[in-house]
């Protein structure tokens, strides 16, 4: 087959026709166009801009749950106390209506040392002020009061070891209190002043 010079011109002019008008023989199936490329970044941009000049949320407030602990050991020390009979009172001044703190008449002095760690309590005492016996305290604050348990160890092995339950009430001075403990062994008597303490 013979072509004339002019059919291969006009198939040149045709192919660089095709090519000028942006046909091509490579496929984007599964790529986006360059346009949509560029909206997508564009878009991603916008998006990084707007979550660094957007302001911080502010944080949700940090509410401690752990009591602050009091701002005085006022159980903290030693303390001159004594265990009185149900229904009587102790008074300093032996002219006062019930017992007095001292002389003939007085109960006998349970020294006591109390430690006090926050709204912790713990302590020792001797009973009756007696060398034959040795006591545990261990309690917790609740508002002006001491609320725990005590327990009595003999010296002389006896099985007759006495514990019990306390409740104490601090004065507004801090100096004395009252209270009320009740053994294991006993009845309660609903007598709110069986046990005194003052510094």
């Amino acid at each position: 087959m013979k072509f004339e010079p002019y059919s291969l011109l006009l198939v040149a002019i045709f192919l660089v026709a095709i090519l000028g008008a942006g046909c091509t023989t490579t496929t984007t199936i599964g790529a986006p166009a360059p346009a949509q490329t560029a909206t997508a970044a564009a878009q991603v941009s916008a998006a990084a801009v707007a979550a660094t000049t957007a302001p911080a949320a502010s944080a949700a407030p940090v509410v401690s749950t752990t009591q602050a602990c009091p701002d005085k050991n006022v159980w903290d020390g030693k303390w001159d106390t004594r265990w009185v009979s149900e229904s009587h009172d102790i008074a300093p001044d032996p002219n006062y209506p019930g017992y007095p703190w001292s002389g003939q008449d007085s109960p006998g002095a349970t020294p006591v040392v109390l430690t006090q760690n926050c709204w912790d309590i713990t302590g020792t005492y001797v009973p009756g002020g007696a060398t034959m016996g040795s006591g545990t305290i261990t309690a917790k604050i609740e508002g002006n009061q001491l609320k725990g348990n005590y327990k009595t160890v003999w010296t002389s092995g006896s099985s007759n070891d006495e514990y019990g339950t306390f409740t104490l009430t601090m004065a507004a001075d801090n100096q004395s209190w009252v209270g009320y403990a009740k053994s294991h062994d006993r009845g309660d008597y609903q007598d709110p002043n069986n046990w005194v303490g003052r510094k």
